[in-house]
Order: structure tokens, then C-alpha cells, then sequence
């Protein structure tokens, strides 16, 4: 609509310029589009991605399966330890926060339903104290000076 004022012109203009951008930007990130500031949509996701990797695992070694952030038995991040998810599969109810998961034969990739048993935290203390070096008084080694033991050799780290 041609206005006699060159000012109230433009300021139409520009105000029609707005109502396009808002309505196209609602088309594109309105609801149901999600949240998707900074995302260009052309790289690969998940498998095909160069950085996928299926054997996640926590600083610990216990591998971690991606169940999602909605799941009961998730971390925040939207993993949960693959020992759990196979206690819980078998029928069993999932522990108490005073409870663990604890490995029989002390290989913690070893998630097998007959190698994972629940106890209580004092009670997997108990059992993992047991395993542990004492010094001629009594008091625990440090894992520094305990060393490792395969096959007979301790390999403890040093040249």
C-alpha cells in the first residue's frame, strides 16, 4: 500500500518483512519441529557417523547400552549399565539404592544372568575387602605397591 510519507513506507516494509520471517520461522521451528538452532541436517547420524562407536563403556569397564533418557533404568544421559539391563530383563526387580550389581567371577564384562547377583553395598564391600592385600599390620596395600598378578608374575607397572 503506497503511503504519501516516504518514513511510514519503509517502517511498513519492514514490518512486513518481520511477519515473513516469524511465520517462516514458525514453520520451520514451531512446535513439533524441536528445538533445532545451530543444526544444519546434513551429516550423518548414528552408525554412519565416522565416530560411532557401539562399545560404550564407563571409565570402570562396565558397557553401557543407549535405552534412552525416558527410560526407568537410565542414566542422564540416556545409557544405562548392560548388567542392569540384563537383571532387570530376567524378571528381576531393579536394585535399591542401597543395593549392587556385583559380578561372581569378577569380570565385569561378563554379563551373563548366572554371573550377576544383587547385594547390598556392606555386603559387596565385605566380599571385595576380602580380595585385597594387607601389610603385616593389618591395614590395606595401596593399589600403587599391590601391584597386578597374572599368571603367577606381578606386573605393576614398573620397567
Amino acid at each position: 500500500m503506497p503511503y504519501k510519507d516516504p518514513e511510514r513506507e519503509k517502517a511498513s516494509m519492514k514490518e512486513r518483512g518481520q511477519r515473513y520471517r516469524a511465520k517462516k520461522h514458525a514453520e520451520r521451528f514451531g512446535p513439533g519441529a524441536g528445538d533445532m538452532r545451530g543444526r544444519h541436517h546434513n551429516g550423518p547420524k548414528g552408525s554412519g557417523h565416522h565416530r560411532w562407536n557401539d562399545a560404550l563403556k564407563t571409565k570402570q569397564g562396565y558397557g553401557l547400552i543407549r535405552v534412552g533418557r525416558n527410560h526407568p533404568l537410565a542414566c542422564p544421559n540416556g545409557y544405562a549399565k548392560e548388567a542392569l539391563l540384563v537383571w532387570v530383563s530376567a524378571g528381576n526387580p531393579a536394585p535399591k539404592p542401597n543395593e549392587v550389581i556385583h559380578h561372581r567371577n569378577g569380570e565385569i564384562t561378563d554379563n551373563r544372568i548366572e554371573n550377576i547377583e544383587v547385594m547390598t553395598k556392606g555386603e559387596h564391600n565385605v566380599v571385595h575387602n576380602l580380595m585385597r592385600q594387607r601389610a603385616k599390620n593389618g591395614q590395606f596395600v595401596g593399589r600403587a605397591r599391590a601391584g597386578r598378578t597374572l599368571d603367577g608374575e606381578v606386573h605393576d607397572g614398573k620397567a
